[in-house]
């Protein structure tokens, strides 16, 4: 939900950095739009009671994905007005 967004990308990044979920802190810091949250459970980073998803994709399943994307990608037409080089040149 729209509610949850910025909860999902918190989780993600935590994950992508090594981080536990149970290690996050269980309120969002104040910042510079900490004005635009409600009072209450939107200022809380994991609502009480909200388990961590459980990640049901199978080793196979995300391997196919990627492997998908990536010939996707590969197959694309490069846009003319940006040069591609190698990185090892």
């Amino acid at each position: 939900t729209v509610e949850n967004v910025s909860r999902c990308w918190a989780y993600e990044t935590a994950v992508c950095l090594g981080v536990q979920a149970c290690d996050l802190p269980s309120t969002i810091p104040l910042h510079d739009f900490s004005a635009f949250y409600a009072e209450g459970k939107h200022q809380l980073l994991f609502e009480r009671g909200s388990r961590v998803p459980i990640n049901k994709n199978s080793v196979k399943s995300v391997n196919d994905v990627r492997t998908a994307v990536l010939r996707a990608i590969g197959e694309m037409e490069a846009v003319p007005s940006v040069p591609i080089r190698s990185l090892h040149e």
